[in-house]
């Protein structure tokens, strides 16, 4: 199975003139937030260099530090950094506006960046979580609001997204995309005129058309619960309004917790008794994390795309009859 990296060899000849930008440049400007740049000053503060003088200017004691990361993300990073140094669609691209502020506190970890694509529009990165014990703690506190990090989020793109000229894209891995999704949504009218491209939408494409989008890398290789993306689906049917998306979105959140022919989807069984005979009923297949994220998910979808939602039982098994039923998935 292809990857990002095998998409750079594979089209890294080709500048953004020859192939706009698509979803697969989105993932690999997600990741790249990952690098490690706290000692280059050279992309902080204003100061710019292009991805190939960043790649001349890591030593190779940086380089192999990263590849002894225990972290998976540290661990590919310097490799993408070099593939697309040696690669024409992103070699001349600037790197700049790097931030990493953890500050163990509040709970924080923030990191981003600022690309300037050679097709005129700029791509803001924000880092998803890394391996210190702050970024997980960030993590559960995600489950109860806004925390330290979205208000950063929105800071920098309100500050960078101000004085650069250019479209926008924003977006980033894991809590990164989180973290995109949330400035994108709470940022200035002038700011969100300027926003290109949301991605959100992706998840929910046939594979007919992921491979027509990213010319054949993915194509067949499904995302199994296509509902964890509820959120992001949600806001890019909000932003784009596309009411075929925010209905699709729906009705993957709905299938996820509904089953045809057994509406309430919560059929307890026993699974032990006590001491006194007292029977312990338990609704098997719900897990702590399918109850979090299909709650977090709906929460977010009911704020954006509530009108979307059926107003009636019957209207809601009309929408998920329509799954085939290969895409039911429980987690």
């Amino acid at each position: 199975m292809g990857n990002i990296l095998d998409y750079l060899d594979w089209r890294g000849d080709l500048t953004f003139e020859q192939s706009p930008f698509n979803e697969v440049d989105n993932l690999i400007l997600a990741c790249f937030s990952y690098l490690d740049l706290d000692e280059r000053a050279e992309v902080k503060n204003g100061n710019t260099l292009s991805v190939e003088e960043l790649f001349a200017a890591f030593s190779r004691r940086e380089m192999k530090k990263d590849l002894k990361a225990e972290s998976a993300f540290l661990q590919n990073t310097p490799v993408l950094l070099e593939k697309m140094a040696c690669a024409e669609r992103f070699r001349k691209c600037t790197v700049g506006g790097f931030v990493n502020e953890i500050l163990s506190s509040q709970a924080q970890q923030f990191a981003a960046v600022t690309i300037g694509l050679d097709d005129g529009t700029t791509y803001i990165s924000f880092r998803g979580t890394d391996d210190t014990i702050v970024g997980w703690k960030e993590d559960f506190n995600l489950s109860n609001g806004v925390v330290p990090s979205h208000r950063k989020a929105l800071g920098y793109l309100e500050t960078h997204g101000t004085y650069i000229q250019s479209m926008l894209r924003i977006g980033g891995h894991s809590k990164g995309g989180n973290l995109a999704m949330y400035a994108a949504m709470q940022c200035s009218d002038i700011l969100q005129e300027k926003l290109l491209s949301v991605y959100g939408g992706f998840y929910y494409l046939t594979p007919e058309q992921k491979k027509e989008k990213t010319h054949g890398l993915i194509e067949k290789r499904p995302f199994a619960f296509p509902w964890f993306a509820s959120d992001i689906g949600a806001y890019a049917a909000f932003f784009t309004k596309d009411e075929s998306l925010a209905k699709t979105v729906w009705k993957n959140l709905l299938n996820a917790l509904i089953k045809i022919g057994d509406e309430a989807g919560f059929t307890p069984v026993c699974y032990a008794t006590d001491d006194q005979k007292k029977a312990h009923m338990e609704i098997l297949w719900i897990k702590t994390n399918f109850a979090a994220q299909w709650g977090l998910n709906t929460i977010t979808t009911l704020e954006l795309l509530r009108d979307a939602l059926p107003d009636t039982m019957d209207g809601v098994r009309k929408l998920i009859e329509e799954m085939p039923g290969n895409e039911f998935h429980r987690a």
